[in-house]
């Protein structure tokens, strides 16, 4: 594949179940802890599509989304939360995709082949 996904709000034990198993189906991953690191990311042209690991942090998930879809073309993104409210926040940010959460590297697989990335 050789997609570049950035996952944002990484949290250590939900991420590191993730990495390994999107970097054997050919993906790189790069990790922002804050909105600020991930729109680098951004403009340096580095990512096909970023997922937001959110959980209750609804304005500061809307800032970012405002802040990097200004950007030329900005990747889509995905809202992995297992906030009640996610699905909602999802809809309303715009997200290519939903995934609750807990969820397994096969789960993201299917969300981003679906979504051709």
């Amino acid at each position: 594949m050789g997609r570049t996904l950035l996952i944002l709000n990484a949290e250590l034990g939900t991420d590191e179940q993730w990495t390994p198993g999107l970097e054997r189906l050919g993906y790189t991953v790069l990790y922002a802890e804050e909105p600020g690191q991930a729109l680098v990311h951004i403009r340096q042209g580095e990512v096909d599509c970023v997922l937001i690991n959110g959980g209750d942090k609804y304005e500061e998930i809307l800032q970012f989304v405002q802040d990097f879809s200004t950007e030329g073309q900005p990747p889509p993104f995905v809202l992995v939360s297992a906030s009640p409210a996610a699905p909602t926040y999802s809809a309303k940010l715009g997200a290519a995709a939903f995934v609750p959460k807990p969820c397994c590297t096969s789960e993201l697989e299917h969300v981003l082949m679906r979504m051709s990335v």
